[in-house]
């Protein structure tokens, strides 16, 4: 009998459900949105070991090919999968990015299949989500806006200090490498994937509001 290969979207939909049990449980029963799974729950830069994908390409076609449906893993808006489907496939360049507040949910009979895989296999899989949190609470980071939203083109509120672009919902505080589109810090000169520099205006300056008022 041929033994079954994993590949990208499969580790990519595990580390999904491993990631989501051990800090975002209500994303299991309920609708989320698209960004919060490349932004929050498994975002490239965390988690490129434990994918075992080496190229933020291969990240992102895994991706695309997970918020197409494919195998079923996760369901959302049937125009998005219809879109995303022709980007997996060569067909067409439509961005997983022009969806991001657009809501998927995960399959329950999935994550059940998952549960028996990984119960066979005997490894454990450890969680790689944020860092065990301080005692002191954090605010989100934020950036003082400027100019065009680097995602969508949109106008951002000049001169106010956000995390979000108020438009396509993306979070702001990142950006992408010119040359492998990697995501990174807003504040950060060199790419740690592929040591491209990258340029930083004093705008791009990161704070967080709860340092800012101490």
């Amino acid at each position: 009998m041929q033994k079954n290969i994993e590949d990208d979207l499969d580790r990519l939909f595990r580390r999904l459900v491993v990631n989501i049990r051990a800090e975002y449980p209500q994303y299991l029963t309920s609708p989320f949105p698209v960004a919060e799974v490349y932004q929050s729950v498994v975002p490239y830069r965390t988690n490129r070991n434990e994918l075992g994908i080496e190229m933020h390409e291969d990240y992102e076609l895994a991706l695309t090919r997970l918020l197409a449906g494919e195998r079923e893993y996760v369901s959302g808006d049937a125009a998005m999968q219809q879109a995303l489907s022709g980007s997996s496939n060569g067909s067409s360049k439509i961005s997983y990015r022009n969806y991001a507040a657009s809501l998927i949910e995960i399959s329950a009979e999935a994550v059940t299949r998952l549960d028996e895989s990984m119960r066979r296999s005997g490894r454990p899989i450890t969680p790689t989500v944020s860092p065990v949190a301080s005692p002191r609470a954090t605010a989100p980071t934020t950036i003082l806006a400027s100019g065009p939203c680097g995602f969508c083109g949109g106008a951002l509120p000049d001169g106010r200090r956000i995390t979000f672009c108020p438009y396509c919902g993306q979070n702001v505080t990142v950006k992408l490498c010119p040359a492998c589109s990697a995501e990174l810090e807003v504040d950060w000169s060199f790419c740690p994937v592929c040591g491209r520099e990258v340029e930083t205006q004093a705008s791009d300056l990161v704070e967080s509001d709860l340092e800012s008022s101490a």
